[in-house]
């Protein structure tokens, strides 16, 4: 009885160890695989918020490449803009980023003169909402463009608070700058999609200035990205994982993303981080198991020792067997165990990512096959050894040091952070990964650290592509501004530090633009690149050769002892120019005009040797182009009234400086007046009256003349008709106008609403036009004259005989006038060479039924030469002055002085169309 109590009692304690061991072992199972999921949790936390980043940073990186084209380039329109931003592949490449756009930044009172000129392209174009604020932001460019889209074009981003206050900061620092929650403008009626704009300023001349204060002058406009956040973040990985909870929350607390999860969850993690300007809160939960191993091996583990236990209490109760036999069971369940085991390595080794352990030696424990495959290393290659071997060699003391600091129990920033690190495969390749380490908090004596190791060597090259993408021409691959901009800065530094010169020069191609218009972008394309060639060819390999934007280039001569050897090399570049381009059967001939700055002499910093390079260049171009001109302080002096006089431009077209005087147009024939010419003039609050030839010129470079010339226009068909009133007499008025004011397609339509606005019957008006405007003949032209004849305007060619005269276009177009140029009535009466063209000029008009009126008449001899020769009518100073429309009806008297016995009189602007004189 007692043995059998025994039996019992012994069997019972058992049973009861082995319970013991089954709870301990899952116990133990369960907690690993806690921690591992932690660190796997933790780890998808890390990884998601850097791929938030990254694509954030990927954002940020193609604006920065939109501002560098622009500032390159001298005019953007929106087919330019559509075509660079297409090489981002936006839809694809970069899901969230709804749109990228340019605004201008332009104070109020330039508003209307802006709306003015975009209006010349896009007639439709309005600012909206109208706004009262100092200044303004208008939307002039966006890619990709859709019907929704399309309605941003004119949208001020400055009359929201929220908005104006991301670009004031964006301004002030010079960075890239993030707003709060915004409803996009292009978004739909009842779309309150979350969404965020990302701004970075755009500066004259591209470089960020040094200053508040110049950033705030130098600012030009914004590139932005419109964000939509669910497209944001739903690209990123695994965020749509059933049980995983994602959400985004501004510091305030607004909602840019998902909700908040429930209380009871088994993971979670939140961090605050800051986003371009903005502290931006990241949460992510879970409320289930989400890590790549579904089922957990702790009830198996339970379960079999149980089961086990089970077997042993069976076979002590019923066989008897010996002691021996409870020993085989014995091992049968550890082998069990280590079954259970085995399972968990599988789940481990199933892993994508590499996971391997590590003591805190450094020394290897374990290395799953995702780490095999990711280093080449087979794992018994591996383990036992030190982890630095999978870095390479300049790193290694790095880490021992950081290792012997972890062991002494001091800094422990090595844990629970995602860090970017170098890895080195078997072959002695060297990859970028993403490591994140977790500590294994068990009973074991020996700690034991997990590192999760991903492999980025793609998103790595893609931020590579991005980047070059911001800092090369996409044409001609050659470093852009930016990136010019950074190694000129790094030349100065070591040029001042071994005392050498640097040279750089600023290379326009003459004539390019003629190229582009006759044969195309595409053959203009191939000309570039030839030029990128040929340039390369020229210089050395430390040299740098840029493109800055269309067909401007720029050359950094770097390591040179004087200028002699610069001026060396810019004969060479010019020389390459020599040898014509041969592209598909034309042969072009391209040539170059190249100014020169010197480092230390003609500055010493990027933004001033650029610009006084480019000052150079453009005085090389007005001095006959085809050769290179070395930096002047008069060069400077003459381009800095330039740029003063482009913004006192603006200004006095904005502020109403602007005024019309009226020259007289008198008939050789009964000294009858006819009409007048309009002559614009700048009456300037401080220089007083300024001359056109000195600011049509800069007007005409810097395309203000179509703004300044449909000012003109209005106001002399509105004057005009006041002078008609006073006078009683229906005399006409001659208006100039300017070759891209002529080119605009819509030019007839404006000249049709400036009469019908000024109450001036379209018979009395004659439109001057210059020569080369009719250079190339083309259907646009002849069309544009058939438009304007037919509303009864007549068309005059201004300073015949000084450009390219030819009979082909006086007989091809409908011409009524030929204004002979001043410079041939001048010499009239001592030059015989002159008298002679006045006389060809008159007579060939008379053939072709074309009147002639010559100008710059000043004195009596002339005059009767010109009656003489049959010339129709005269105007200049003999005659009378300009002066404003009230003083020019006051003293029509005064005009009468060359009258002569009453002849039939045929008008300039004659009522019926036979009799233009």
């Amino acid at each position: 009885m007692q043995r059998k109590l025994r039996t019992v009692l012994r069997d019972a304690a058992l049973c009861l160890l082995v319970l013991a061991i089954a709870v301990v072992a899952a116990d133990q199972v369960r907690r690993f695989e806690q921690r591992r999921d932690q660190a796997h949790f933790q780890h998808e936390s890390l990884r998601l918020q850097a791929q938030l980043r990254d694509r954030l940073l990927a954002y940020e990186q193609v604006l920065s490449a939109g501002a560098s084209f622009l500032a390159v380039s001298e005019a953007v329109g929106r087919e330019d803009w559509q075509r660079f931003m297409r090489g981002f592949d936006i839809p694809r490449q970069f899901p969230g980023l709804d749109a990228v756009a340019y605004a201008d930044w332009l104070p109020a009172h330039a508003v209307a003169a802006y709306v003015a000129r975009q209006r010349a392209a896009t007639p439709d174009f309005t600012v909206w909402p109208s706004g009262s604020g100092a200044q303004s932001a208008i939307v002039r460019l966006i890619a990709p463009v859709d019907e929704a889209r399309r309605r941003v074009f004119g949208y001020d981003l400055y009359t929201s608070p929220l908005r104006a206050e991301a670009m004031q900061r964006a301004r002030d620092e010079g960075r890239a700058v993030m707003s709060g929650r915004v409803v996009l403008a292009s978004a739909l009626p009842g779309d309150r999609t979350p969404s965020v704009l990302l701004f970075v300023p755009v500066y004259a001349g591209g470089a960020v200035p040094p200053t508040v204060t110049e950033r705030r002058s130098s600012l030009v406009g914004f590139v932005y990205a419109a964000i939509r956040m669910p497209d944001l973040i739903g690209g990123l990985s695994d965020v749509r994982t059933p049980g995983l909870h994602l959400y985004l929350t501004e510091g305030d607390g607004t909602k840019l993303h998902g909700d908040a999860p429930p209380e009871q969850v088994v993971f979670r993690e939140t961090q605050d981080f800051e986003v371009y300007g903005r502290v931006w809160t990241f949460g992510l939960a879970a409320d289930r198991h989400v890590g790549p191993h579904r089922r957990s091996a702790a009830p198996y583990v339970f379960g079999g020792v149980l089961l086990l236990s089970l077997m042993l209490w069976w076979v002590r109760r019923t066989s008897g067997q010996s002691e021996a036999r409870a020993q085989v069971l014995a091992r049968q369940m550890t082998e069990a165990l280590r079954a259970s085991e085995a399972a968990h390595r599988a789940i481990v080794e199933s892993s994508i990512e590499g996971i391997l352990t590590i003591d805190p030696h450094g020394t290897v424990l374990s290395f799953n096959r995702a780490a095999e495959r990711m280093f080449g290393y087979r794992a018994d290659e591996v383990i036992g050894r030190n982890v630095s071997m999978l870095m390479p060699e300049r790193f290694r003391a790095r880490h021992d040091a950081l290792v012997a600091n972890f062991q002494r129990g001091g800094s422990r920033n090595i844990v629970g952070l995602r860090r970017e690190v170098i890895g080195l495969r078997r072959d002695g390749e060297e990859f970028p990964m993403s490591l994140a380490i977790s500590v294994v908090e068990d009973e074991s004596p020996v700690q034991r650290l997990v590192g999760v190791i991903a492999d980025i060597t793609e998103s790595k090259r893609q931020e590579q592509r991005i980047r070059r993408l911001a800092d090369h021409d996409a044409l001609t691959q050659l470093p852009n501004r930016s990136l010019l901009q950074d190694r000129l800065d790094v030349a100065i530094t070591q040029a001042a530090r071994e005392r050498r010169m640097i040279g750089v020069m600023m290379i326009d191609l003459d004539q390019f633009k003629r190229i582009n218009d006759s044969l195309g972008h595409e053959i203009g394309d191939r000309v570039l690149l030839m030029v990128a060639a040929r340039l390369c060819s020229r210089v050395r390999d430390c040299d740098t050769v840029a493109r800055m934007g269309g067909d401007e280039f720029v050359v950094l001569v770097d390591g040179v002892t004087d200028g002699d050897a610069i001026a060396r090399i810019a004969g060479s570049i010019l020389a390459a120019f020599e040898t014509p381009m041969l592209i598909d059967g034309h042969e072009l001939h391209v040539g170059a005009s190249v100014g020169v700055s010197c480092y230390p002499n003609d500055g010493d910093d990027v933004a001033t040797l650029l610009r006084n390079a480019d000052a150079a260049m453009y005085d090389a171009k007005a001095s006959g182009r085809g050769h290179y001109r070395m930096f002047s302080a008069e060069m400077m002096r003459r381009a800095r009234h330039k740029l003063e006089l482009e913004g006192a431009i603006r200004k006095a077209l904005a502020g109403g400086q602007f005024v019309m005087h009226y020259e007289p147009l008198m008939c050789l024939r009964t000294g009858d007046l006819l009409g007048a010419e309009a002559l614009i003039r700048w009456q300037h609050p401080e220089r007083g009256m300024i001359s056109p030839a000195e600011f049509i010129p800069v007007a005409e470079e810097t395309g203000q003349i179509v703004a300044i010339g449909e000012w003109t226009l209005r106001s002399a068909c509105a004057e005009a008709r006041q002078i008609q009133l006073r006078l009683g007499q229906p005399l006409s008025v001659s208006v100039n106008l300017s070759p891209r004011q002529f080119a605009r397609p819509d030019i007839a339509a404006m000249v049709e609403s400036a009469c019908a606005d000024g109450g001036l019957d379209p018979q009395f008006l004659v439109l001057e036009i210059t020569e080369g405007t009719l250079l190339k003949p083309s259907e646009q032209i002849l069309n544009t004259l058939d438009r304007l004849r037919a509303l009864g305007v007549r068309v005059a060619v201004d300073d015949f005989g000084t450009g390219y005269s030819s009979l082909a276009y006086i007989t091809r177009f409908p011409i009524d006038l030929l204004k002979i140029d001043g410079s041939f009535v001048r010499d009239l009466i001592d030059d015989p060479a002159d008298a002679a063209i006045v006389n060809a000029i008159i007579a060939m008009a008379h053939s072709l039924g074309i009147g002639v009126v010559a100008e710059g008449v000043e004195t009596a001899e002339q005059l009767a030469v010109l009656r003489e020769r049959g010339c129709d009518a005269a105007q200049g100073y003999f005659f009378g002055r300009g002066a404003p429309a009230a003083q020019f009806a006051a003293q029509r008297q005064d005009f009468s002085q060359s009258r002569t016995a009453p002849q039939p009189a045929r008008l300039i602007a004659a009522v019926d169309a036979d009799a233009l004189f």
